[in-house]
C-alpha cells in the first residue's frame, strides 16, 4: 500500500533528472522495503520486550496495537474519501 500512495509523483519527480529509469527505481523500491523491514522489526522487538519483560498478555498487546492502528488509519481514511 506504501508503495502505491507515493510512488507515482516521488517517481516522476525523482527520475526527471535521469535518461535511465532503472536505477531510480531500484533505489526507490529499496528504500521503501529497508524501511518497512525496520518497522516491522522494531514492531517485533517491542513486543518481546512487552510480552516477556512486563508479563503482557498476547491478546492485551494485539488488543492495544490493533487499536493503535486503527486510530491512526481512520483520520487517514476520512480524509481521503471526502478528497474524492
Amino acid at each position: 500500500m506504501i508503495h502505491g500512495l507515493g510512488f507515482s509523483t516521488y517517481f516522476k519527480m525523482l527520475s526527471s533528472g535521469f535518461s535511465s529509469k532503472i536505477f531510480p527505481l531500484l533505489e526507490f523500491a529499496l528504500g521503501i522495503e529497508c524501511a518497512q523491514a525496520i518497522i516491522v522489526l522494531s514492531v517485533l522487538i517491542l513486543a518481546f520486550i512487552t510480552q516477556n519483560f512486563f508479563q503482557v498478555s498476547k491478546r492485551d498487546w494485539v488488543l492495544v496495537v490493533s487499536a493503535l492502528v486503527i486510530g491512526i488509519i481512520l483520520p487517514i481514511l476520512r480524509d481521503n474519501f471526502n478528497a474524492i
